[in-house]
């Protein structure tokens, strides 16, 4: 069973995301009243988001709070660029886990991009250890460390799709709702994505 004594923020792009991150951790067996999700579609219902995203952040860091694993949703990857440059400031004594697409680029495109987007916070991105499943893997990871100045100011878990999500899960355009959710619960009982988030959550 995966720990739930230290506090984890998922970063994901969008719905498909969250359902597979939600059906890996029930495949782990997390404990479903642990986990908080807030996705884009509850993004959509405040005016004052920035605020909203705050008092999120606050409530969930609290350790009055019920919950050891927040799942956040951001719309896409240049979203999650934006918004995790924001939010993690305000997360400092939480791990960080980002899950996203690299639609066949380098595994080190993206971490480039959202290490450009912390520059303005003075933070950098060093990457320390390569997380691989194997040759064929359609999955692989980054441990990275944010830095302050010479100091560590957060550990980050980064998880990639070498293509995407939906690629991967062979989803289709006309494929409805129900449909997509099955083959994303396919896609999740593979022995090596299983194997790359029971590593990741036990630390």
């Amino acid at each position: 069973m995966p720990n739930k004594s230290s506090k984890k923020i998922m970063f994901c792009e969008g719905k498909n995301d969250t359902y597979f991150l939600t059906e890996i951790l029930k495949l782990l067996r997390y404990p479903e009243n642990k986990i908080a999700v807030y996705d884009q579609y509850e993004r959509k219902k405040f005016v004052h988001l920035k605020t909203k995203e705050t008092e999120l952040i606050s409530s969930f860091r609290e350790k009055s709070s019920p919950f050891t694993l927040l799942i956040k949703s951001e719309a896409g990857l240049s979203k999650i660029f934006k918004l995790y440059s924001e939010v993690c400031l305000q997360a400092k004594s939480i791990m960080h886990i980002i899950l996203w697409d690299l639609d066949g680029k380098k595994r080190d495109n993206n971490l480039n991009k959202l290490n450009e987007k912390l520059v303005s916070r003075k933070l950098s991105v060093q990457c320390e250890k390569k997380l691989e499943c194997d040759p064929l893997s359609i999955i692989n990871g980054n441990l990275i460390s944010l830095h302050d100045e010479n100091k560590i100011y957060a550990k980050v878990v980064q998880i990639s799709f070498l293509q995407s999500l939906e690629y991967e899960a062979k989803i289709r355009q006309d494929d409805n709702e129900s449909k997509k959710q099955e083959k994303i619960k396919n896609l999740t009982k593979k022995k090596k994505i299983k194997s790359i988030f029971n590593e990741i959550l036990n630390t």
